[in-house]
Formats: structure tokens, C-alpha cells, sequence
């Protein structure tokens, strides 16, 4: 009887660790429903001290993003056209119509970036930086968000 109970009570505890599996799909719903095939960059917002954070930052997004079969539009090419446009920094591209990056560039989704630290250290044979960023990753059809993560 005893060995019966401890059975019992063995498998009551395993059935409790038991984790509840997620799948993408259902993590990011918006995001699997429209299929972004193709990324715009905006300039990233920069709230840190460091006033080369947002330049530093631009060229190391483009790569996973494409590596993860995102087609990503040319950050140069982005950030100059904007320019020419009057806008310079990445606060003015948020007041643009999501709409207009559909019908410029045909792009499914833009990629808003803000810049909340950016720490730098360094040692005697190297160096780090550490960021915290937020992500925002907006349809540029529905205008909803499709993805968003804060890295405080």
C-alpha cells in the first residue's frame, strides 16, 4: 500500500513540472498571420548619451534580419533618402504614415528601433558594448504590431 502511495505521489510531482509548450505561431499570432517578406530599417531613436549609438547600431541590424530570409531594404540607401526628405533622425520617422512606406518602397513591415542605453567598457586587450533596445516590427498593411520586444 505504502509503495503504492509513493507511485502516486511520485508521479503527482513529475505531472506538476510538466511545461506548457508554445509554438511561434502562437507566441506571435500577428506575426505568422501577415508573413512580413520584407523589412524596412528606420533610424533608430537614440535616448543615450553616446551620439554615435544609432549610426553604431545601424549597421549591425541588417544581417540577422536577413539571415532569418527577411528580405531587408538598404539601410544607407533608407537613411540617405530620408535625409533628402528633410528627415534626420529616427523620432521624425515615426510621425510618417506606415502607409507610405507600403507605397514607396513596397515594404511589409518596418522596423522601429529606440536606443535606451549603451554602455561601453573597455580592458586592456578588448572591449564591449552592452545595449538595451526596444523593438517594434509594424505591418505596413494593417498598421498593427506584429512584434515587439523590450530589452531594458
Amino acid at each position: 500500500m505504502y509503495k503504492n502511495i509513493a507511485v502516486l505521489l511520485f508521479l503527482m510531482v513529475l505531472s506538476g513540472c510538466q511545461t506548457l509548450q508554445v509554438t511561434k505561431g502562437q507566441a506571435f499570432p500577428k506575426m505568422y498571420g501577415e508573413k512580413p517578406a520584407s523589412i524596412l530599417v528606420v533610424p533608430a531613436i537614440n535616448l543615450t548619451t553616446a551620439a554615435d549609438a544609432a549610426a553604431l547600431y545601424s549597421t549591425t541590424i541588417a544581417m540577422p534580419l536577413a539571415e532569418s530570409g527577411y528580405y531587408v531594404f538598404s539601410i544607407p540607401f533608407i537613411e540617405q533618402f530620408l535625409q533628402r526628405e528633410g528627415i534626420v533622425d529616427g523620432e521624425q520617422v515615426s510621425n510618417i504614415p506606415l502607409s507610405k512606406f507600403k507605397e514607396m518602397f513596397d515594404a511589409d513591415a518596418v522596423l522601429f528601433v529606440t536606443l535606451n542605453s549603451w554602455d561601453t567598457n573597455y580592458y586592456v586587450t578588448g572591449g564591449n558594448v552592452t545595449v538595451g533596445a526596444k523593438f517594434e516590427l509594424k505591418s505596413t498593411t494593417s498598421n498593427q504590431t506584429l512584434w515587439q520586444y523590450d530589452d531594458l
